[in-house]
């Protein structure tokens, strides 16, 4: 899309931003997630206010970290593709996460992490065939979450594996789930309209990345699911026993997942201008 250094730098500058609003829905989400995720951390039979503080801040500075970079390692890709992209989190989601894992005391650490806004800005692709290419664009660039999410698995895997660190254990559940749950399909309820309970239901504000994923293939959706969550729960059971030969299945899924979205690429770009969104496969 930008055929000189010249034109990156210009649309970096102009167009990669985080506003405020990103910038609450990542506190918002990374509390609710982080909360959840370290629930039984607050004592059993006694309630330990400092032990579930401690395991709450040091989860919420991770998932922060790791859900900031994701989403701006996604921007860069999204400007690269001509898209704006901008992150919303799922309040309702993490509403009822919050009650499944308490009403399970903690067993059932359930959360929906949100999804992603597109904006088009005719700079970014004026001169250049738009038609439908949404339909491999969007679903790719919310694919690319769980994706990178599994790629810090692979980062931390090897540490744990040197250090057998039970904190470290804890940060790749928490990047398994939330590689996971980010395929949830759903639709994104805009909270600040209404008056009555079910006001809310009828105004619908955006979708999650599973959503969007679906809606646009599939075929994608179904082989990205799949593909996640075999990786995740290998990667779990694997890091856990300490098997060093995880790390190989590792590389290998990771080069395997890499082909496929290479090969669903260039299946939808021969397709070409002729290819109708309403014609979808899967």
């Amino acid at each position: 899309m930008f055929n000189t250094l010249s034109d990156w730098t210009y649309n970096f500058h102009k167009y990669f931003r985080v506003n405020w609003e990103e910038i609450l829905g990542f506190l918002v989400t990374c509390v609710f997630a982080s909360f959840i995720l370290t629930f039984n951390e607050w004592g059993g039979d006694k309630f330990d206010v400092a032990s579930g503080l401690a395991a709450l801040l040091v989860m919420f500075v991770f998932l922060l970290v790791a859900l900031t970079l994701t989403v701006l390692i996604i921007k860069l890709i999204g400007l690269r593709l001509g898209y704006e992209v901008y992150y919303e989190p799922h309040l309702l989601g993490m509403m009822f996460g919050l009650v499944i894992c308490v009403a399970s005391a903690g067993y059932l650490p359930l959360f929906i992490p949100g999804g992603f806004r597109f904006k088009q800005p005719m700079k970014l692709y004026v001169g250049h065939w738009r038609g439908y290419e949404r339909t491999y664009y969007v679903p790719a660039l919310c694919g690319a979450v769980p994706m990178i999410m599994l790629l810090f698995v692979t980062v931390l895997s090897p540490i744990y594996l040197a250090t057998g660190s039970a904190l470290v254990a804890h940060f790749i559940v928490a990047l398994i789930l939330f590689s996971i749950y980010s395929l949830i399909p759903l639709p994104n309820v805009a909270l600040e309209y209404g008056g009555r309970v079910l006001d809310f239901f009828r105004y619908f504000k955006g979708m999650t990345f599973g959503l969007a994923i679906y809606i646009n293939s599939r075929t994608w959706f179904a082989g990205l699911s799949f593909f996640v969550i075999v990786f995740g729960v290998v990667a779990y059971v694997l890091t856990l026993l300490q098997y060093r030969v995880g790390l190989i299945l590792y590389i290998v899924g990771l080069i395997l997942g890499v082909i496929f979205i290479a090969v669903y690429k260039n299946f939808i770009e021969q397709m070409g201008p002729g290819f109708k969104g309403g014609e979808r496969f899967g």
